[in-house]
């Protein structure tokens, strides 16, 4: 087992991914640890805008790594992402995205499906397909803070061709680049999801949270839940859930934002047929639904079709 951090070394960790993360319009910016007493410290950033520093509380973090509840780049990432480090939203229709080095920190990866109702999004941009269960890979801007229109849609802002001969950047630079960011910046979060047992069917009859745990599925998404899928392409993850479920997994794919790790010995079981009865499956040809196919891990991580549910 690993060993855990100290207080201070959690919190120099923590002090130092963060200043290197930091976008261009804060790269100058001091960043500090403050130590109180009973395991109190926050991290202050020094705003250029500003005489009083950004403070972020760390303690309870810290606790909560203790417990193994919260990985410090969860921290991390919820640092970097906070709106008062931000004088305003960004505005993508004015955002200079001729100037790579400004940007690059904030490009992304997310999973779509490769079908037709995602044709007019994969147009002029590049894209990496996995052939097998028909998913795309693509690469967007993150803004700090999602945007919305009035029909409650994310704002994207996609990398196109024309980016890429601007900057004289490579698919292949422009994938390892958005796989930092995206680790970095949208954390994987991966947990135990609770089902009914074929003893205890109805709700009212659960007595405890372990009456109706079970180790066999794993929810898998980010830290935010938008575009979790992601998370099934980050190095190591066929390691931590076969490390989980305690064998092979296989991927239930519905949905772009959250999919889920199920023991492949699990394939046609009660388990199995309860999940895909009750998950929320986002609509076929919806912007949201991502694969009816049950995928599973090759032994070099790739992603390739089990089989797909009716």
């Amino acid at each position: 087992m690993e060993r855990l951090m100290e207080l201070e070394e959690y919190a120099e960790y923590i002090r130092k991914a963060v200043k290197a993360s930091l976008p261009d319009h804060l790269a100058e910016s001091k960043v500090s640890i403050v130590y109180g007493k009973y395991w109190y410290a926050h991290l202050e950033i020094e705003l250029p805008w500003s005489d009083t520093p950004v403070c972020f509380q760390l303690t309870f973090d810290y606790r909560e790594y203790l417990s193994m509840e919260r990985p410090p780049e969860f921290t991390i990432a919820e640092i970097l992402n906070n709106p008062k480090l931000y004088p305003g939203p960004i505005d993508f229709p004015h955002m200079d995205t001729t100037d790579f080095d400004h940007v690059k920190s904030r490009i992304v990866a997310r999973i779509i499906s490769s079908r037709l109702q995602n044709e007019k999004v994969l147009k002029d941009r590049p894209v990496k397909y996995l052939d097998g269960p028909k998913l795309a890979v693509v690469w967007e801007f993150l803004s700090p803070f999602l945007c919305y229109d009035r029909y409650e849609r994310i704002a994207r802002m996609p990398v196109t061709y024309d980016m890429l001969d601007e900057w004289g950047v490579s698919i292949t630079e422009l994938e390892k680049i958005a796989m930092k960011n995206t680790q970095l910046l949208r954390p994987a979060k991966v947990k135990y999801i609770n089902l009914p047992s074929e003893e205890k069917e109805n709700e009212e009859d659960y007595q405890t949270e372990e009456d109706c745990k079970t180790d066999k599925i794993v929810v898998v998404t980010n830290q935010g839940e938008i575009d979790g899928a992601t998370v099934l392409t980050y190095p190591g993850m066929r390691g931590k859930l076969t490390g989980m479920i305690g064998s092979d997994v296989v991927i239930i794919p519905f949905s772009i934002h959250k999919c889920f790790a199920v023991a492949k010995e699990e394939l046609g079981s009660y388990i199995l047929d309860n999940l895909i009865c009750d998950v929320e499956k986002p609509e076929a040809g919806t912007s949201d639904f991502l694969s009816d196919n049950i995928l599973e891990y090759t032994p070099d991580g790739r992603l390739i079709p089990v089989m797909t549910i009716q």
